[in-house]
């Protein structure tokens, strides 16, 4: 079991870098981010290299959505690109959805696909990408997300839908993401949902429900769900991606869940 957290939405203040050491100083050895497009890398790896603090995984895609057939080969173009970003940060793991963001919200497709299309569309893209990944020894965690609002484009929002594609694919490099929060405002039930996907699944993302923030302060009761996990089975990576009610409150609640499962392991 690992332990890292996504530095996008904590300590917003200060430069993305300078996040870093305070990551490492809160007792973290491994950070998660978002796009690398925008960042700057060599920044990022000295950063990294200077604190010993490793990457667990960022977003792969960029401008392209998996779901679209019509632009596969600039979707595949685009996580090439990633898997070489990925391979200069030393990181070994990619994240990306069925829908590419943009400023208004998630891609919307549903006017040009039908259900069976997307689904389509998407296993036939995983299945070009999936020798490439494992040529290249990168993993590739699709996360499904929710739908909500100005995401109301995103097609990938259950865990059995996207699982049922990865094994579809049948690629040991291509596995399943579960955000607890997304799994809770889109499915509930959350132990059966994810013990479910337990085959392909050893990657999760915290945060409570229905606000977002540190566990603790939504009606997710995080340290029975993850110990049932871990008694099921489960050896991943548990990584913090929430927004803070206060940064002193986001560690301590993070810490104390840490403690909690690092005892129960």
């Amino acid at each position: 079991m690992k332990f890292s957290v996504n530095i996008e939405p904590l300590y917003e203040e200060l430069d993305f870098c300078d996040r870093i050491p305070l990551i490492k100083e809160a007792g973290y050895d491994s950070i998660e981010f978002w796009s690398w497009a925008d960042k700057d890398v060599g920044k990022i790896k000295e950063t990294c290299e200077k604190y010993e603090v490793s990457i667990s995984g960022f977003k792969g895609d960029q401008d392209y959505s998996l779901c679209d057939g019509e632009h596969t080969q600039e979707f595949i173009d685009s996580i090439k690109q990633s898997i070489e970003t990925a391979k200069y940060l030393d990181c070994d793991s990619l994240i990306i959805h069925s829908n590419h963001f943009e400023e208004s919200g998630s891609s919307d497709f549903r006017d040009k696909y039908s259900d069976a299309a997307h689904i389509a569309n998407m296993t036939h893209t995983l299945t070009l990408l999936a020798p490439i990944l494992e040529e290249n020894d990168i993993r590739m965690f699709i996360e499904p997300l929710n739908n909500l609002g100005a995401d109301g484009g995103m097609y990938l929002v259950d865990t059995e839908t996207t699982a049922d594609i990865i094994r579809a694919v049948n690629s040991p490099n291509i596995l399943l993401l579960a955000d607890i929060y997304h799994v809770a405002m889109m499915q509930g039930n959350l132990l059966n949902h994810l013990a479910d996907t337990l085959d392909i699944m050893s990657y999760v993302h915290v945060a409570d429900a229905p606000d977002r923030q540190e566990p603790g302060t939504g009606e997710i009761c995080y340290e029975v769900l993850l110990k049932k996990l871990l008694e099921k089975g489960f050896d991943g990576t548990i990584c913090y991606e929430l927004w803070p009610t206060t940064m002193e409150n986001a560690l301590a609640s993070m810490e104390n869940l840490r403690k909690s499962l690092e005892t129960a392991d």
